[in-house]
């Protein structure tokens, strides 16, 4: 089983302590500029509909069902790592901004049980698109953070491209998650997740295509299973999986296990 990224505790805290908002009450200026669409946090997502569709039993269909949790998993570890970024751009984009030396400023504050956090999210044009980031200040666990710098990314004009970044408090140089992606149609997009430890070196990655019916998703880096790339057709139904050192295993449009060609 791949194992969970691990969430520092104050992200933990920020997450819980964040669902009653209440947020700027300024209404934008008549003669300000339109601001940009809030972007999404996870605009490119895994098609995993041929395994939410389909639970065969039996151990011909054993590979197939390995499969789908691995699909499964990546998900819940993109979402599990962006959900914050996912909650405080939902805030983001659900409040009015100010528009001020080239800069368009969102400001909202929640508060719950005690747990106080103000946010302030930041978006400025720049040459073929714009850089947004997201900033923290408040108290979590006994842990003072201000102006802590969560989440940074340049996004394309259109939102097709761009990266996330989320950070640590108190380090700003290493980012602990980086989401990457590109979306050029219905059928055809892709995204690259890395999830960094302590330094550079420690990394796990998830990267995925898209390309029509046709699917990949591969792990790296992980320490529990090895260098792994599953394929699959969202049209057929049928896929492998490639292991790094041995030979492909393969299944057929009813899902089961068969000799690859």
């Amino acid at each position: 089983m791949v194992r969970r990224v691990k969430v520092t505790s104050l992200l933990l805290a920020i997450f819980f302590f964040t669902f009653v908002s209440c947020g700027d009450d300024s209404a934008t200026g008549v003669d300000q500029p339109e601001p940009p669409e809030v972007p999404e946090a996870v605009p490119a997502e895994i098609n995993s509909s041929i395994f939410d569709n389909n639970n065969p039993t039996g151990d011909d269909f054993a590979l197939f069902n390995q499969a789908a949790i691995y699909a499964e998993t990546a998900a819940a570890q993109i979402n599990g790592g962006t959900m914050l970024g996912q909650t405080y751009l939902e805030y983001t984009r659900s409040n009015e901004s100010k528009f001020e030396d080239g800069t368009w400023t969102w400001n909202f504050t929640s508060s719950q049980s005690g747990f106080d956090v103000s946010v302030r999210t930041t978006a400025e044009q720049l040459q073929n698109g714009y850089q947004w980031d997201v900033f923290v200040s408040g108290t979590f666990n006994g842990e003072t953070v201000d102006e802590y710098s969560f989440l940074s990314g340049f996004i394309s004009e259109d939102g097709s491209s761009g990266s996330w970044q989320y950070f640590s408090p108190g380090n700003n140089e290493q980012p602990i998650l980086e989401y990457q992606w590109e979306v050029i149609g219905e059928s055809q997009s892709s995204f690259s997740t890395i999830f960094s430890g302590s330094s550079s070196e420690d990394q796990q990655r998830i990267d995925y295509d898209k390309n029509g019916a046709d699917n990949t998703l591969e792990y790296t880096g992980f320490s529990s299973i090895p260098d792994l790339i599953i394929y699959w057709n969202s049209e057929s139904g049928a896929g492998y999986i490639k292991r790094e050192g041995e030979d492909r295993q393969c299944w057929d449009e009813s899902f089961a296990e068969v000799a690859c060609s």
